[in-house]
């Protein structure tokens, strides 16, 4: 007897569902208020993102990807707290696989993607960004002060 197609249908939608990775922080609770006011500060979102946000996406729970208003300084940002040690060095996969971050709607992104959601593909940006490292970066000292900041906050 023939499978239902409904079943069928049902089977494909739970082997798409993407299994989330974490990027393995290594955070405490100041070291994580201070990374939630730099990412506001420098506005790296589209909208204004909380602790438990921040928290959701570095343990890969977060529910959908967030609109980031400058890649090239989300890229730097994780990539210093990767080389500083506070999250996995294979962020770049975690982050494609997880899908956590898309462009934000311009209108010059809607004519390229049109209505389709556009992730980002961070090893794309961080090559991009490698070949001029500080170029373009809004937010720039604020994260390299962040990134001091931390320390300060690490257990010895």
């Amino acid at each position: 007897m023939p499978t239902p197609k409904s079943s069928i249908a049902k089977e494909t939608k739970a082997k798409l569902k993407v299994t989330k990775r974490s990027y393995q922080p290594k955070l405490n609770k100041e070291q994580y208020t201070l990374l939630a006011d730099c990412i506001e500060k420098i506005r790296l979102f589209r909208l204004k993102i909380k602790i438990s946000e921040i928290k959701k996406l570095l343990t890969g729970k977060l529910a959908e990807p967030l609109q980031v208003t400058n890649q090239k300084s989300l890229v730097y940002l994780f990539d210093q707290l990767m080389e500083s040690g506070y999250i996995k060095d294979t962020w770049i996969s975690v982050a494609d696989g997880n899908k956590d971050f898309i462009s934000f709607r311009t209108e010059g992104n809607k004519e390229r993607y049109g209505d389709n959601t556009h992730y980002i593909n961070m090893q794309q940006l961080l090559n991009c960004r490698n070949k001029n490292k500080k170029e373009s970066i809004r937010g720039l000292e604020d994260i390299e002060d962040l990134i001091e900041e931390l320390g300060e906050y690490n257990p010895e």
